[in-house]
């Protein structure tokens, strides 16, 4: 699969973004349901029927950033290797390759929000350094 080329008018940028807005939104859609149940369910058996709108909220951006990953990894050439072994190697491997996908986006992801929220902390008084 080649790697789309950028456009340089303002039709092809809207033809383009369209077009990567239609590829986002199927595996987008299906995790942003499957992980909002898991929320819903979760709340409702342990939160003695009280849903938390911050777990939504958390839900669904885990269902962007795992729907770009899907898309992300479905444009690598190497995700083909197994495609004509058995039904199961392609099935595992692909299986392998979004969740190392997944678990490099939401760990970086969690490496950024540790960088905001720990960098104005580091000032001397903070530490007890200073005066």
């Amino acid at each position: 699969m080649a790697l789309p080329t950028l456009p340089r008018s303002g039709v092809a940028w809207a033809l383009f973004l369209l077009r990567e807005l239609r590829e986002i939104l199927p595996p987008t859609i299906f995790f942003f349901v499957g992980f909002h149940l898991i929320v819903l369910t979760t709340n409702l058996i342990l939160a003695e029927y009280l849903a938390a709108f911050g777990n939504f909220m958390l839900a669904t951006a885990a269902a962007l950033v795992v729907g770009k990953a899907v898309l992300i990894t479905n444009a690598m050439a190497f995700l083909l290797l197994y495609d004509r072994g058995p039904l199961i190697q392609p099935i595992l491997f692909k299986t392998v390759v979004y969740w190392v996908v997944v678990f490099i986006a939401r760990l970086l992801e969690h490496f950024v929000r540790f960088w905001l929220v720990a960098t104005p902390a580091r000032s001397p008084k903070a530490h007890g350094d200073g005066g």
